[in-house]
This record gives C-alpha cells, structure tokens and sequence, in this order.
C-alpha cells in the first residue's frame, strides 16, 4: 500500500466562499496551474457566485515545496443550475478533458417518478485557459455522432418565427446573432428551445445588459425549484456566438466559443422539440444544426 504523510492546506476558505469545499482538482493547463473545487451553502454575497452548492476554479500558482496555492484569479465553472462536483483526466493527446455532476444537492429529489433514471453527468468537456478565463467546450468526439446537418445565413428575424429544418431534441446548435442593417448594437433577442404547447424552456439574450438568461420555468416540471439563471456575457460589435447542445433531459450552453457555459436538467417531454426566435428589433441569425445520431 501507499503511505501517505499530511502536508498542509493548499487553499483554505476560511468561510469566505460556502461552509465547506469538496472534490478538488488541482492540474496544469496551458502553462498555468489550476484548482477546481466544489463549495457548500455558498451565501451569494459575492454578485460572481450564485447562492447554494456551486463548483469554483482558480488560476495561480502552486508552490509545492511550501504546500500552497497562490489564486490570482478564477471564478464559478458553469453558471447553471445542475452542475457539481467537476473532475478532469489528461487524454495521451495532452487533452485535458471534464466531466461533472449534471444536478444539485438541492434538486435531486424533483426527478420525475415516471423515469427510470436520476441523475446524469455533463457532455465531457475539453479545456483551455485563455485571457485569465477557463473555456469549455464539447470535446470533439461529439462530431462523430452528427446526423444530418441544417444551415441557414444571415437570416433576419423579428415576429416570432421558426427556421425549416431547425428543432429537435438531441442536436448540437451553434448561432451567432449580430446587429441588422450593419449597425453595432444588438436587439434584445428570444430563442425558445424544447417546445410544445406552453412547455419551453426560454433563451433571452439581453444586450443592455451584457447578460443572457435560460429560464425553464415553463419546462414541465411540477418542482418549486430554481429555474432560471442570467449569465454576464460579452458582444464583441454587437456581436454573440451561442452554442446550444440539446440531449433528451439536458440543456448545456456555451457563449463566445466556451468563454462560459452553464448546464441545465430539462424534464419537458422528449416529442417537445420546437425552436422558435424572436427579436425586440431586428437581429440577424447565422445557424448551424447537427441533428446527434443514437448509439
């Protein structure tokens, strides 16, 4: 067997950021040394943190001599409301790739009685640390399973409206809405994804804000639970890309090429597999569509 000897605390809380840290990670990425971590009962007095059970990374350098980690930087890991306890492997390529915990100690219960499951993991994601953030995106073993493709460019949208061949529920989506008329400022524009009837879950993108929200208040789910969550986002000329990976009870959104990301258990009937955009003005819509084949 392993004999193993106490060496110290590399990073404590202290009591600034939840009760108690769990599932570390500590790792190399791109040159820089990494923690992940995963905090309970954070209390949100940090606007960068939402309240709860949520899964943090810092960036900095570990001092393994003296058994310290010095964070210069960091914040939460996905911005969603079902994600927790991320752990990561190095793939011989010098991937670095992460799964995690798709639900939340406070959630697990509000799985439906009719499903003979509860409980999932995220896509595995691959990462790269870029500009002081941690990107996440889909690793690309994903593009082995796409099914057929559905393209549109430079479609203008306003009145609520559906694109030909764009819906389902187990598709791979990627968008990028820009500015009508040339301009440099984007309208306020909805996307609503896995509909039918009044069930929807709703994809708001908010310019003047800086920020898009997923709200799945109207998803099919009975449970008083959290269902919607904003996420500050960057325009670049008025300009956002989104990413939208639709499974059969999970959403996973990634902004401006895995700058963010935020992952969401969806109980809606698997038929509800509507698009629909809208916008406060006029936004134009590049689109990309990989239906995802079964295994």
């Amino acid at each position: 067997g392993s004999s193993w000897q106490y060496g110290g605390a590399l990073l404590a809380s202290g009591g600034r950021l939840g009760k108690m840290w769990e599932c570390p990670d500590l790792f190399s990425l791109d040159g820089t040394d990494i923690l992940l971590f995963s905090s309970h009962r954070i209390l949100g007095d940090d606007p960068a943190f939402h309240p709860g059970h949520g899964s943090v990374w810092t960036y900095g350098t570990c001092e393994k001599e003296k058994n310290r980690f010095l964070p210069e930087g960091g914040g939460q890991i996905d911005h969603g409301t079902d994600f927790y306890a991320p752990q990561t492997l190095l793939l011989p390529d010098g991937r670095r790739i992460m799964t995690a915990w798709m639900q939340n100690w406070e959630a697990w219960e509000s799985c439906p009685e009719d499903l003979d499951f509860n409980g999932q993991m995220i896509f595995p994601r691959e990462l790269a640390f870029r500009d002081g953030k941690l990107v996440q995106n889909p690793v690309r073993e994903l593009e082995t399973l796409y099914g057929e493709e559905t393209a549109c460019e430079g479609v203008e949208i306003q009145e609520e409206t559906g694109l030909p061949g764009i819906g389902g529920r187990t598709i791979d989506l990627e968008m990028t809405l820009r500015p009508a008329g040339g301009g440099d400022r984007l309208q306020r524009t909805f996307i609503t994804l896995a509909g039918k009837g009044n069930i929807q879950t709703l994809l708001e993108v908010d310019p003047e804000l800086s920020q898009v929200s997923v709200d799945r208040t109207r998803s099919g789910s009975p449970y008083d639970i959290v269902n919607r969550r904003t996420i500050p986002v960057r325009f670049t000329e008025g300009t956002i890309k989104l990413r939208v990976l639709l499974d059969r009870f999970s959403l996973e959104l990634f902004v401006n090429d895995g700058e963010q990301a935020a992952s969401f258990v969806l109980y809606s009937p698997e038929d509800a597999d509507r698009i629909r955009f809208r916008s406060a003005g006029k936004t134009v819509l590049d689109i990309v569509q990989h239906q995802i084949k079964g295994t």
